[in-house]
């Protein structure tokens, strides 16, 4: 049943983002504590992949998703069970929201921190040797 959830999720992917995240799903699938509430913890990630930045390392990651489904497991089952989310599962975003800011806001701590492997290129500046100051510029 999961496996059709997180095809479903990983389909409307693209590039480095889907090879990522195919890696997490893998991992995911691997840790023991997804079989205690794995109906919650693919909710989760089926509502918030598309907005996670893909750079923390999967098991860090996976962390952090079992800590959010720990502190909002009952307000998540409670939403998941509602009359309301079998109509618009939307309504999940209210608490899942909290789960993308935590990640996006880790990632940019450390992106800014210089210790995020985001792959973009270096930038490097050349410019011309400035001991001459009148050059171009020297009347002759």
């Amino acid at each position: 049943m999961h496996q059709q959830l997180v095809d479903s999720i990983l389909k409307n992917l693209k590039g480095d983002r889907s090879l990522y995240f195919s890696d997490f799903f893998r991992a995911l699938e691997g840790d023991k504590r997804s079989q205690n509430s794995p109906n919650i913890v693919y909710a989760v990630m089926k509502e918030t992949v598309p907005l996670i930045p893909p750079y923390l390392p999967a098991a860090e990651l996976i962390d952090m998703l079992f800590k959010f489904v720990a502190e909002n497991g009952e307000e998540l089952q409670t939403i998941m069970y509602s009359r309301e989310y079998v109509t618009d599962n939307s309504v999940l975003h209210k608490i899942t929201n909290k789960f993308i800011e935590r990640v996006a806001t880790l990632a940019i701590d450390r992106y800014n921190d210089g210790n995020l492997d985001t792959g973009e290129p270096s930038k490097r500046h050349y410019g011309p040797p400035y001991d001459n100051v009148d050059f171009p510029f020297a009347d002759k």
